[in-house]
């Protein structure tokens, strides 16, 4: 955590954090025998994302435009393809795997922050995780992991009625987690997995532990969209860091940058809303720009090589995330075109660079325990907290 956060913003982060008794006495209440299964998809954030982070969204309000995102590959959970599963069952001694093989040292870090903040020492308990994101990819991955797995340990020890009833507060324990991590991370990405579909999220400094959520319904945004891998791993946390540092230091150009981006945010669920696809591609693309005036290490050579091949028929591009790597969106201009665009791509990166049609209207959170499985259900709009 950086050394120069507020006392008042240190406060805010401790009510944020505060989970008081629930997992009180979990190890007599605990089901003895159960396995959890716990799904996400990946996330891709459209516009508003850094407002969401600490401590800027204490202090302003803040709005983000994401997304559920199935790329078509993953693991298979009715009709959808998910981006994660964790797999929780009882066990002699903790237990912890990657794909019934070791973790890696990033789910390690993630494992020992989540029972660090819940304070369990050595539960008897498997974790399996099965993850297909890429590290530095820009889809969420860290944050919807640790949520994914957080959700996990609550539907084992609590059941999942309990469990299903506080999403609120795991959101907030996600975020805890992040500062445990030293990563920074806002909420806006375990929120883009869990709950399904495009959607906007707002908070307010009145009440910054409550997240009004509005839902798109099915859009046809994914058919003129294109997400490309870039192949490159990005550095997120050193960017997040840079960019809240300046904001902890009252740099003018960032904090004009995040109100704009901010304002975009609304102004992109009206056009969403609208179905002006062309005009929300435009404010897509301002607001990435915006963000890489203050952060060009956002912005990476293959950005001009797409824009130089395939220029004429981008309404929008943005990189997921912080940027510097990843995954990258592109809103075409004519629908039609897809794979004429993809072609063009291949011929210019290589026939070996991956590009996926995305799906955006997909499930959020699943959890499977037997026979009984629970899905989030769309609604229009929704109160968290």
């Amino acid at each position: 955590m950086s050394s120069d956060l507020t006392k008042k913003t240190l406060s805010k982060l401790k009510t944020v954090w505060t989970y008081g008794d629930d997992l009180k006495d979990i190890l007599i209440k605990k089901q003895k025998n159960q396995t959890i299964n716990v799904y996400l998809p990946a996330r891709f954030d459209f516009i508003g994302g850094w407002t969401d982070t600490p401590p800027y969204y204490f202090d302003n309000p803040a709005t983000v435009i994401n997304a559920t995102l199935d790329l078509g590959e993953g693991i298979k959970i009715g009709h959808s393809n998910m981006a994660i599963q964790i797999k929780i069952e009882p066990a002699n001694n903790f237990q912890y795997l990657h794909h019934n093989k070791n973790v890696n040292k990033d789910e390690l870090i993630i494992i020992k922050s989540i029972l660090k903040f819940l304070k369990l020492k050595n539960p008897k308990i498997r974790i399996n995780i099965n993850n297909i994101i890429p590290r530095g990819s820009g889809l969420g991955g860290s944050s919807l992991l640790a949520s994914g797995i957080i959700t996990g340990i609550f539907s084992y020890y609590l059941g999942i009625e309990k469990t299903k009833k506080m999403l609120g507060k795991i959101v907030n324990y996600t975020l805890a987690v992040e500062q445990i991590m030293r990563s920074g991370g806002g909420w806006q990405d375990q929120i883009g997995g869990i709950w399904p579909g495009i959607k906007i999220i707002k908070t307010s400094p009145k009440a910054f532990k409550e997240y009004h959520i509005e839902t798109l319904p099915n859009s046809n945004l994914e058919k003129r969209c294109l997400i490309i891998d870039t192949l490159v791993t990005r550095h997120a946390a050193m960017i997040l860091h840079s960019l809240r540092e300046k904001y902890i230091q009252k740099d003018k150009q960032t904090i004009q940058t995040l109100k704009k981006i901010r304002g975009n945010a609304l102004l992109g669920w009206k056009l969403l809303n609208q179905e002006k696809y062309l005009d929300f591609g435009k404010v897509l693309s301002e607001s990435w720009q915006a963000v890489c005036q203050i952060e060009s290490g956002s912005r990476i050579a293959i950005v001009d090589t797409i824009e130089a091949a395939i220029g004429e028929e981008i309404a929008g591009l943005k990189i997921g995330g912080a940027g510097g790597g990843g995954f990258i969106l592109i809103i075409l201009k004519d629908p039609k075109k897809r794979n004429v665009v993809i072609t063009k791509i291949k011929t210019k990166l290589g026939q070996k660079i991956k590009i996926y049609k995305p799906k955006f209207n997909g499930p959020g959170l699943i959890i499977k325990q037997g026979q009984k499985i629970y899905t989030l259900k769309r609604k229009s709009k929704i109160l968290i907290k």
